[in-house]
């Protein structure tokens, strides 16, 4: 018996894809398109850096709100 295939498709969100690769373990997920088939190969360090830019931009936000500069 084989182990099911973990994967991940470009609509899912990357939080989640990162806490499936922490669950498992992986360092690698292959990203299927809607007919199934590879398009890339997402690794954790990419994973993270997306995380912490998107951590930065949250960051910026609400220093600017509080700052009375609003959303920019």
């Amino acid at each position: 018996m084989s182990r099911p295939i973990v994967y991940c498709t470009p609509d899912d969100e990357v939080h989640s894809v990162w806490q499936t690769m922490v669950a498992h373990g992986l360092q690698n997920v292959p990203v299927l398109g809607v007919d199934r088939k590879p398009l890339r190969v997402l690794d954790v360090r990419d994973a993270m850096k997306a995380l912490f830019e998107q951590e930065e931009f949250q960051d910026r936000l609400l220093t600017n709100y509080i700052a009375g500069i609003g959303y920019q």
